[in-house]
């Protein structure tokens, strides 16, 4: 019966004794307080134009803090790019090197000739060669410099400056020698200055600097193939033939000899006899292997 008078209240249709009898129902007095409230409440008018356009301006102003974000990363990462490739395009070095019996003859950006003797290595940058003529040099190599500013080569031992002149420089682990014919070398060796005048050369041998006579030489004489030496210990010489041949040379006793002297380097066991004969050794040729050893007493 509450029931049919309830379902009459919600549509209007109940009579006052009607709904006085609900409200002295406490369950029904409840579910007429909620549907008082309710009646408070009510919805939105509804405008489908309305609601697209304010769902198109969200989106534009969720997505343009992040386009403009993107967009201002993309200008950075590619102004990082060209920062990037101008500092390794300016300050990237030419580098060159020769390998064991080869020989490179290198034209600089002035017409100054380098030619590099066997295992050898030169590096300068290109880009800013006519303000700063300077490489740096690991083994040994002869120079032809064109006249102009001041050339200067860099090696592990020390540094030759010139302005225009021919000279050789060798500048190996153990041994570092200048040789001038042609014009007038600076050398910078530790803390000590020589001008070497054409005809003459410095050699550095066990931290000690001495000047040897060079006249009469107009080149070294590697540049015609051949190696020469005076006074040299046989380690020096033995480095250099392997520099000279793809081989392996043995000594199996270290042999305290010096050598004076020259080898050819288009020929190995004419080479070989060429240093062994005058300190009275021996040689064995095995394929890439050479030995060395004290010749037997006749």
């Amino acid at each position: 019966m509450l029931e049919k008078k309830l379902h009459d209240w919600l549509n209007n249709e109940a009579s006052e004794a009607d709904i006085e009898a609900l409200k002295a129902d406490a369950e029904n007095a409840s579910y007429m307080k909620i549907s008082e409230v309710a009646k408070e409440f009510t919805a939105p008018a509804w405008n489908p134009n309305d609601h697209y356009a304010n769902l198109q301006m969200r989106l534009q102003q969720e997505q343009h803090p992040k386009n403009r974000m993107r967009w201002i990363a993309g200008i950075a990462a590619t102004i990082a790019i060209v920062a990037i490739s101008y500092f390794f395009l300016a300050t990237k070095d030419t580098a060159i090197r020769t390998q064991i019996a080869q020989k490179e003859t290198i034209t600089l950006p002035d017409e100054s000739l380098v030619r590099l003797n066997a295992e050898s290595s030169i590096r300068f940058n290109e880009k800013d060669w006519n303000s700063d003529r300077s490489l740096s040099l690991e083994g040994e190599a002869f120079f032809d410099v064109a006249k102009g500013e001041t050339f200067t080569v860099e090696t592990p031992s020390g540094s030759v400056e010139v302005v225009g002149t021919e000279f050789n420089v060798h500048a190996r682990a153990t041994h570092f020698s200048v040789s001038c014919y042609e014009g007038l070398v600076r050398v910078v060796y530790a803390d000590t200055i020589v001008n070497i005048p054409a005809g003459e050369a410095i050699q550095v041998v066990g931290g000690r600097l001495s000047t040897l006579n060079n006249k009469g030489n107009t080149a070294p004489s590697w540049l015609q193939d051949e190696s020469s030496f005076e006074a040299a210990s046989f380690a020096v010489v033995i480095a250099e033939l392997q520099r000279q041949y793809p081989v392996q040379i043995q000594t199996p006793t270290i042999i305290n000899k010096q050598f004076t002297g020259s080898f050819p380097h288009n020929n190995l066991e004419v080479a070989l006899r060429s240093v062994c004969e005058p300190l009275g050794l021996s040689f064995d040729i095995d394929g890439e292997h050479v030995t060395i050893y004290a010749a037997a007493k006749q």
